[in-house]
């Protein structure tokens, strides 16, 4: 796609605005190229908007200031962003990703103690997360013992089944 149709269009050359429509174009047609239905264009154009807004904002940049934890807040925000341009992906009406929107992301905001668990739980592997990180602490190495890595993987679980999510 790089090569043929957004270095084609010009890519990022010819100032910022013609380099956000080629964003924009190249992954609309990146959509169709996976089929001839809304939910692929959908898909293209959201993560050309994802990229364009991404390119004018900087967003993908190296922090300057900030840190860690402005990287990982923004490794965070693009992870669900492109969670949500999956389910537009698999959708085969645009009226099922509507229903999905509402009863799961405006539902789930709407209830407090759901949104307070979720809260907690993504607390939970945050602050693991900024242990690792800080200590330098694998657990998945191969010199770790079977058992530690057994019982973080059941503790993990044991707080996701504890509020509620399911376990896979």
């Amino acid at each position: 796609m790089r090569d043929y149709i957004y270095i084609s269009l010009g890519g990022n050359r010819d100032g910022r605005n013609r380099t956000l429509r080629n964003l924009m174009l190249t992954m609309a047609l990146g959509g169709f190229w996976h089929g001839a239905a809304w939910n692929f264009l959908c898909w293209g154009l959201y993560h050309g908007a994802l990229l364009a807004a991404a390119r004018a904002t900087g967003w993908l940049q190296a922090p300057t200031d900030g840190g860690y934890q402005r990287r990982a807040g923004r490794v965070a925000l693009t992870f669900h962003l492109v969670l949500v341009g999956w389910f537009l992906f698999r959708v085969e009406r645009l009226e099922d990703f509507a229903l999905w929107w509402r009863s799961t992301a405006v539902e789930t905001v709407r209830d407090w103690g759901t949104l307070q668990e979720m809260l907690v739980v993504l607390l939970v592997f945050a602050l693991a997360h900024a242990v690792r990180y800080r200590t330098g602490l694998r657990l998945a190495a191969p010199a770790r013992p079977r058992v530690l890595q057994a019982l973080v993987g059941a503790a993990a679980v044991a707080a996701m089944g504890g509020f509620g999510a399911p376990a896979v």
